[in-house]
């Protein structure tokens, strides 16, 4: 977690799965929320997709200024699986 955890209003979770064509407008869209961003973060989980969804992700974590984190998971959890049931692999 982050240094500041405990002054953190919000967090905001965005699962994903082959994404890439809509995910870094999604992510930008983040850059515009007037919250400070010391006061919220972002968790992103790729639910191991086939595309560039993962790396797309790593790179705009790179380069904001949001507190970001970036999980890829083992294998892909299929439409309805459980997450707590895949293991994550990368952050």
């Amino acid at each position: 977690m982050f240094k500041n955890a405990k002054q953190m209003k919000v967090t905001v979770i965005i699962p994903t799965y082959n994404s890439q064509s809509f995910i870094l407008d999604r992510l930008s869209d983040l850059e515009s929320q007037t919250l400070p961003k010391d006061q919220w973060e972002v968790i992103l989980v790729d639910d191991k997709s086939t595309d560039d969804t993962y790396n797309i992700m790593l790179e705009f974590a790179k380069n904001t200024q949001i507190n970001m984190s970036v999980y890829q998971l083992s294998h892909n959890s299929g439409a309805s699986m459980a997450p707590p049931k895949c293991r994550i692999i990368s952050c």
